[in-house]
């Protein structure tokens, strides 16, 4: 940016079915508020069940320590759909949930067309609980390019839409 601040960081994972497991390092350069953060997530794949925990912390420019620790699943209803709830806590944010429903484009109800639909709940136990819902319907043109269109609505009765196109130049590679 401008102030010449930036970040560097490292991940490091680590696969032995069925737990893949990954740690994540950051740490901010030249901010007047120097933070060093890490994160780890332990996920398991246990079909049709995909469940994991995740903890993220890092030191504060005041010296103090910020958490949060995540937990979820994912539920795999064949080739068609999944559903995945998730839920975190922090102690800025308190306690926030999301349901998600998917439905693939490649062997959905309609070919090519997918829809993601989210129900969020968050800062559960604050002074002020915030919710959103969004939709997220994209359609695959070629096996290289996919429309998609994301909206929705939240508490603060705000309506993002954000559009576009995805564009795989590269697929299937092997090493």
């Amino acid at each position: 940016d401008t102030a010449n601040d930036w970040a560097i960081g490292a991940d490091v994972g680590l696969t032995a079915r069925p737990a893949t497991i990954s740690v994540e390092f950051v740490q901010s350069v030249n901010q007047d508020d120097t933070e060093t953060g890490i994160g780890a997530k332990v996920a398991l794949d246990v079909a049709p069940l995909t469940p994991y925990v995740a903890f993220d912390a890092k030191n504060t420019a005041a010296g103090g320590f910020a958490f949060e620790a995540g937990f979820g699943t994912g539920l795999d209803l064949g080739n068609t759909s999944t559903i995945a709830l998730a839920g975190s806590y922090s102690e800025t944010a308190n306690a926030d949930i999301e349901l998600t429903i998917t439905e693939n484009e490649a062997a959905g109800f309609v070919p090519n067309l997918g829809l993601g639909v989210t129900v969020g709940v968050y800062d559960l136990g604050g002074a002020e609980i915030d919710y959103r819902i969004s939709a997220s319907p994209t359609y695959v043109i070629t096996d290289m390019a996919k429309i998609f269109l994301t909206s929705g609505y939240d508490s603060a009765g705000t309506i993002p839409l954000t559009a576009g196109v995805d564009i795989t130049a590269i697929t299937n590679v092997k090493f």
